[in-house]
């Protein structure tokens, strides 16, 4: 199953709904076994907005902050764990491999949101989900969701 939508965004709120809608989507099964999301786009596109919304859709109740300094949050919900990594400060896969992502992406049963995935592309499952969120304006966006892989 490969597909793509286009979401027009006007607002914060919208990204962030957008977010939840991911989560609720993902925890159906509407994308398989999909479990590693990928986020994309220049600083300040809403890729940690998205993320908060997420969160919050997949049950996460605590207060989230992005791992920009500490490059990784994980949160346990619902038997699950689900890491967040934000890779703006790492310079490429190398770093991030003595961090432990390889183990993290190839452990089934965790769910994986990835901002600035473009870092390390080569270590991607092919079977994913890519957010590209492309600046239209002050608070509008254009994203685009990629369902990838077959499962």
């Amino acid at each position: 199953m490969e597909s793509k939508q286009i979401i027009l965004s006007g607002s914060y709120q919208d990204t962030y709904d957008l977010g939840v809608n991911v989560a609720e989507n993902l925890k159906s099964g509407k994308y398989g076994h999909r479990r590693v999301v990928c986020l994309r786009g220049i600083l300040g596109s809403g890729k940690t907005v998205f993320v908060k919304g997420f969160l919050e859709g997949y049950g996460v109740s605590s207060r989230i902050l992005s791992p920009t300094f500490t490059i990784s949050r994980m949160y346990e919900i619902q038997n699950r764990i689900l890491w967040h990594y934000d890779l703006y400060r790492m310079k490429d896969a190398s770093e991030v491999i003595a961090i432990g992502i390889k183990e993290v992406l190839s452990d089934e049963t965790t769910i994986v949101l990835i901002e600035w995935a473009e870092k390390i592309q080569e270590l991607l499952p092919q079977t994913r989900i890519d957010i590209y969120l492309d600046v239209t304006g002050d608070s509008s966006r254009k994203i685009e969701v990629h369902v990838l892989g077959n499962i």
